[in-house]
């Protein structure tokens, strides 16, 4: 069956709002993505198509036509629904509806959800899901069974301070440190050395005892497919040693600190912060938000504080669905538990 001009439908039989994109529709999810509150470079259709290999569908709602909401689906050939590598959020998307009565937006919040859940419990697919910090009701997946983990990053709102009032509200030791780098003749470029970065960013790795999660090939490609909306920072001294590089992505809203890599052997030079504070200007007045991506790692989210970003709390919504094989061997085991009501 062809899932691209399949209309869904409920449990009921009946047609419901939510449909599959079709592949001709790409520039018009693309301008929604950009329109939505929720939207983000890692819900654009190129986006989907890299990090998955093409293995994905888009749940779209429509009114009069107009795409109002919409639900990426990674990986859709495969049981479960999951975040591809480097990929920070998706979740749902809304058009913005700030401008329809609070009560309204809740009712109209809950029917487009409920449609979508329809549409993934139909296909009998798990779901694990990172949602954009600007999703606050996620209600409607309680009611229907999902479950979630409040997580946090770390935000800083360009047009609610001048870079002054950003430089102020950093920590003293933040600040200090900047300044050491800076005294040191430390220097922060532009790079498009992907390899160069590659090899820093797996030194950290390397450093906590961890595997990199990535192949340079997969970080080249993507430093290729969206070249227009990446820059690479990369800290170096007057003796040419390269301190610190750190990998950023843009969209039409938001800049996000993406990957980093520091020289084990030059950590203490303040390299990482000063790197920081040059994307921070930047980027000012480019985008609205510098999103650090916060890390639940007690060490990280404090390096992200320190620079004065605002905690956002956003969303890991899931629903863990049993194989078949599985479902079998627990029902078994509850007959075999249970007393025999024939005696």
């Amino acid at each position: 069956m062809d899932l691209n001009s399949y209309k869904l439908r409920n449990r009921r039989g009946n047609k419901v709002s939510a449909e599959f994109l079709e592949k001709s529709s790409k520039s018009e999810w693309n301008s929604f993505v950009d329109r939505s509150p929720q939207g983000s470079i890692f819900c654009y259709y190129e986006w989907l198509e890299f990090s998955t290999g093409n293995d994905f569908q888009i749940l779209v709602y429509r009114e009069n036509g107009k795409i109002v909401a919409g639900m990426p689906l990674p990986f859709y050939s495969t049981k479960k629904i999951r975040l591809p590598l480097l990929t920070q959020k998706m979740g749902v998307l809304f058009e913005d509806f700030s401008n329809i009565k609070y009560v309204t937006r809740l009712d109209k919040e809950k029917k487009i959800i409920y449609d979508f859940i329809d549409a993934l419990q139909r296909e009998k697919k798990s779901y694990s899901m990172h949602f954009d910090w600007h999703f606050d009701n996620w209600l409607p997946f309680y009611w229907r069974g999902y479950e979630q983990t409040t997580r946090y990053t770390y935000v800083i709102d360009f047009d609610s301070k001048t870079l002054d009032e950003i430089w102020k509200d950093m920590d003293e030791r933040t600040r200090n440190s900047i300044r050491k780098a800076e005294k040191a003749s430390v220097r922060v470029l532009k790079a498009t050395d992907v390899r160069k970065f590659y090899d820093i960013n797996k030194k950290t790795f390397e450093r906590q005892g961890m595997r990199i999660p990535y192949s340079f090939e997969y970080v080249y490609k993507l430093y290729e497919t969206f070249k227009n909306h990446i820059s690479i920072f990369e800290a170096i001294d007057s003796n040419g040693n390269t301190h610190a590089m750190n990998f950023y992505i843009a969209d039409n809203k938001s800049v996000y600190y993406l990957m980093s890599g520091t020289d084990p052997d030059l950590r203490s030079s303040g390299a990482q912060n000063l790197i920081q504070w040059e994307a921070i200007k930047h980027y000012y007045g480019k985008v609205r938000y510098f999103d650090f991506e916060g890390s639940m790692m007690e060490n990280v989210e404090a390096n992200f504080r320190k620079f004065g970003a605002v905690q956002k709390q956003y969303f890991n919504i899931y629903e863990q669905r049993l194989s078949d094989e599985v479902r079998k061997v627990l029902i078994n085991i509850v007959k075999k538990l249970l007393p025999n009501r024939s005696k």
